[in-house]
């Protein structure tokens, strides 16, 4: 029996920002599964993986920009 979960891209969060990086870790203390780069475009990009942490943490973030326009 095979313990592992199979990831499809639809598992995982490619964070290109690293103004919002360093929130997710700042509110939660989630580390991203890898820091890589971008082979097309060269941009650097955090992976996460998706959690209902993390969209609680991704709303929060949303909810703190809308609040500063």
């Amino acid at each position: 029996m095979n313990a592992y979960k199979d990831v499809n891209h639809s598992d995982l969060f490619f964070c290109y920002n690293k103004e919002l990086s360093m929130y997710i870790y700042n509110k939660s203390g989630i580390k991203p599964i890898t820091n890589a780069i971008n082979p097309r475009t060269g941009k650097e990009f955090r992976l996460y993986c998706k959690s209902d942490k993390l969209q609680l943490v991704l709303d929060a973030y949303k909810n703190d920009r809308n609040q500063k326009k």
